[in-house]
């Protein structure tokens, strides 16, 4: 008896081998050797983009993917994965394959697939050419807005067996042709418009006059004193960020939810209208069809009076804007919405509703549905399902949700311990009150996740068997909920340490929160932790699509541009992104290391970083204000540094809970630097009892374990404690590929302070050809040449032979 048939949506992709017929006939033993190869390879990559592999036809392989997205990125990495293999062997050993893509209705029979998905997945394949990728336009229509994705649209095409003739599209590929930086970043750069905003205030002036001295093309003449260029007038062009290319076209079906207006008497009722506005926002976020932009962008427009709608569409990268009110007055509530086109101040639809509270969230489903229809947007009868649903009945548990959500999202990075209380407090009140609230214990939940995860915060086991609780509760309320995935995945994050299992979580709540980009956001760290680097740069643009103006985000979104080491894009992405957040300091950091890695201009390097010192705190800034006092060679202000009281006094954790801080132990290498091998003896087996305390989070402690075996080498053991500090490293490699760059550079400057010259070199080589993410300093191999630590090595010409390598990856 036949297994029964299921017919579902799914992504179907076609691979050919080029030339592998005529190879066989020439060559059989070869042409089976380079098969074998090629299918090791294949089957390699479809798995880490979820793809299932339903066949092999000879030299083709058949995989299915829930997601047109994850299908094309797969295919983008065989491609790019070939052009490397091929790079350096023989021509009659390349290995080249076509790929076909297609999003359409399949058949699941017996362990097979069938139907026009297949059919047509398998006649576009031919026209993909050697190397290159074919889909169609239902893909297509997918992933246009996916970043740093290049279409080239084929003439319409009659495929065989196929009734109607297909509209094509071929893939650009970053390596086969010379592309401007506007084609590869065309997503992003709608959200990067003019702004106005900073045009004419005294601090804009300075900041973008700064930017204008670093971001304009030098010439090779003497460069005027730093300080006059502060104080001067910046030119008109620096205050115009580069525009956005033409193929960026704003999506007819892009929309920004700005603030409702609260016009209750009681203005406590504060938290309730932001409830109305977030809970409809994430209503329309869910809606794939729809471009959203994130609440966290829109938050800078709160105040009616002064608002631009053009601009504000402009600078967000839409062409609609939903504004509202929201007047609450016990338990009735008036709220009032217009949806207008931004670009051209028509109205495109405009609703009054008098309901009771009680009723709130058929408003927030009903004007979801009238905005996805006045936008000619599709709307599933899932994605209708999910808006539609309620999280609570109980009005009152609520509001406890609402104000701590309020609070939550006030909150800094890694805040203290008592800076959670008031929204643990919030959330506990609304689950006591309504204890069937599943989408309160996931928030819950990941409260209590995150303060475990900063190690500054409470990272006991009880904090974790909190959090483990409260997701136990959601499970069991709202097991198929995309925000009990999303909890669960952030459980795996930030408490298991288990990438892998977070991002499977994630990628499964994605697809019914395709707008979420603090979502995206987190796919993108856990793609980095695997070492997925262009996964993760990939989710971190598109969560800056949909989050133009949060800092964090783009910053975690430069620090990965940076980190692969592509120093002009880091150039031009900061010099968007600065016209828009003029103070955040990760730009600027980033915007003058770059300018050193292209320039090579140590004295302006210096002087830039002296006109933007540290913070008077910096949770993170034990490791980059030593370096910086000890760059300028003056090891006194480096102690000084350490002898600030505000610093822990023992071993800590940095400020996001990675890397372990121990003012002992920094003062033990200075003192290394020194000449001073006695003090260093002693400060290092201080630092040996710091780092031996024990209370380490699972992630910590991996790093520990390098930590004590480095305090060993300074402590008299060198022969120990460089055995262990090889084993450590290899375990934070294997465990966390972000940080395990960041902890062999360190274990490299130990190595080169003792004196060690070839295993120094050997872990230097290692670091240069890696991704050079760091969590309190820089790996780049211009910083590397100046940094002190490696004064040792510069004699070497392997030294200069090491940093000469660094090449974007």
């Amino acid at each position: 008896m036949s297994a029964p048939e299921e017919r579902r949506l799914a992504a179907i992709m076609f691979t050919d081998m080029v030339g592998y017929s005529a190879l066989s006939q020439r060559d059989e033993s070869l042409a089976q050797e380079l098969l074998e190869e090629h299918r090791a390879l294949l089957r390699e990559l479809f798995p880490r983009f979820h793809g299932r592999e339903i066949k092999t036809i000879g030299d083709a392989f058949l995989v299915e993917f829930v997601s047109a997205l994850e299908a094309v990125q797969c295919a983008v990495e065989i491609q790019r994965t070939l052009v490397r293999r091929n790079s350096d062997v023989p021509a009659d050993r390349r290995i080249e394959v076509r790929i076909g893509i297609h999003l359409g209705d399949v058949i699941h029979r017996n362990g097979d697939v069938y139907g026009d998905g297949v059919n047509i997945a398998s006649r576009i394949e031919p026209l993909a050419g050697a190397g290159g990728i074919c889909v169609s336009m239902d893909v297509e229509r997918q992933i246009r807005n996916a970043p740093g994705t290049l279409l080239k649209k084929l003439a319409p095409t009659e495929l065989k067996n196929i009734s109607v003739p297909m509209e094509l599209f071929r893939i650009v590929l970053p390596w086969e042709s010379p592309v401007r930086p506007d084609e590869t970043r065309q997503p992003v750069s709608a959200a990067f418009r003019k702004s106005s905003r900073v045009v004419g205030a005294a601090i804009g002036m300075v900041v973008l006059a700064f930017a204008s001295w670093w971001f304009s093309a030098r010439s090779k003449e003497p460069t005027k004193p730093v300080a006059s260029l502060i104080t001067a007038a910046p030119p008109a062009v620096a205050q115009t960020p580069p525009a956005a290319p033409a193929s960026a076209a704003v999506s007819e079906k892009s929309i920004a939810v700005l603030p409702f207006a609260n016009l209750s008497t009681e203005k406590e009722n504060e938290f309730f209208t932001d409830g109305v506005h977030e809970d409809l926002l994430t209503a329309l976020a869910k809606v794939r069809d729809l471009k959203v932009i994130s609440r966290t962008s829109v938050l800078g427009y709160r105040d009616a009076a002064k608002r631009n709608l053009r601009q504000i569409a402009s600078e967000l990268g839409v062409a609609n804007v939903l504004e509202g009110s929201v007047r609450r007055a016990g338990s009735k509530a008036r709220i009032t919405v217009q949806l207008i086109d931004a670009r051209t101040d028509q109205h495109l639809w405009a609703e009054t509703y008098d309901r009771d509270v009680a009723d709130i969230f058929a408003v927030q489903t009903e004007v979801a549905r009238e905005i996805t229809k006045a936008l000619q947007a599709n709307l599933s009868a899932g994605e209708q399902s999910l808006i539609a649903r309620r999280p609570t009945r109980n009005q009152e548990a609520y509001d406890w949700y609402l104000r701590g959500r309020a609070l939550l999202q006030s909150l800094p990075i890694g805040p203290q311990r008592s800076q959670h209380d008031p929204t643990i407090a919030a959330y506990e009140k609304a689950v006591a009150i309504d204890p069937d609230f599943a989408l309160a214990y996931a928030e819950l939940s990941y409260v209590h996740g995150i303060m475990y995860w900063y190690g500054r915060v409470d990272p006991t086991p009880e904090r974790r068997a909190l959090a483990l609780t409260a997701l136990e509760s959601a499970r069991r309320l709202a097991p198929d909920s995309p925000e009990t995935r999303v909890a669960e995945g952030s459980f795996a994050y930030f408490c298991d340490n288990n990438w892998e299992q977070a991002l499977g979580k994630f990628v499964a709540a994605e697809r019914d929160l395709p707008n979420d980009a603090q979502l995206q956001a987190r796919m993108g760290f856990a793609y980095r932790r695997l070492g997925r680097w262009s996964d993760a740069l990939g989710r971190l643009e598109r969560a800056v699509l949909l989050n133009p103006l949060d800092e964090q985000t783009a910053g975690e979104m430069v620090k990965t541009v940076f980190g692969l080491r592509r120093y002009p894009q880091v150039i031009e992405q900061t010099s968007r992104l600065l016209v828009l957040l003029p103070n955040a300091e990760n730009q600027h950091s980033y915007a003058i290391q770059a300018r050193l890695s292209v320039d090579h201009d140590w004295a302006a390097y210096s002087q830039a970083r002296s006109l933007r010192p540290l913070p008077a705190w910096d949770p993170n800034g034990l490791s980059r204000g030593v370096l910086a006092a000890t760059w300028k060679g003056d090891l006194a202000a480096a102690e000084r540094c350490l002898a600030d009281p505000r610093f822990p006094a023992g071993a800590t954790s940095s400020a996001d809970g990675v890397l372990v801080l121990s003012v002992p132990f920094a003062r033990a290498e200075l003192a290394r630097l020194r000449g001073d091998q006695a003090a260093s003896v002693e400060l290092a087996r201080e630092a040996l009892a710091d780092f031996e305390k024990g209370g380490w989070t699972p992630r910590q402690e991996i790093v520990v374990r390098v930590r004590i075996a480095q305090a060993k080498a300074y402590a008299g053991t060198e022969e120990e404690g460089v055995r262990e500090m090889l084993v450590g490293l290899r375990e934070v490699r294997r465990r966390d590929k972000m940080v395990g760059t960041a902890v062999a550079m360190e274990v490299a400057r130990t190595m080169a302070t003792l004196g060690r010259r070839e295993e120094a070199l050997n872990l230097l080589r290692e670091c240069i050809a890696a991704p050079g993410f760091s969590s309190e300093t820089d790996v780049s191999a211009e910083q590397v040449r100046h940094d002190p630590y490696f004064v040792g090595l510069r004699d070497d010409p392997r030294f200069e032979e090491i940093l000469r390598s660094e090449k974007p990856l």
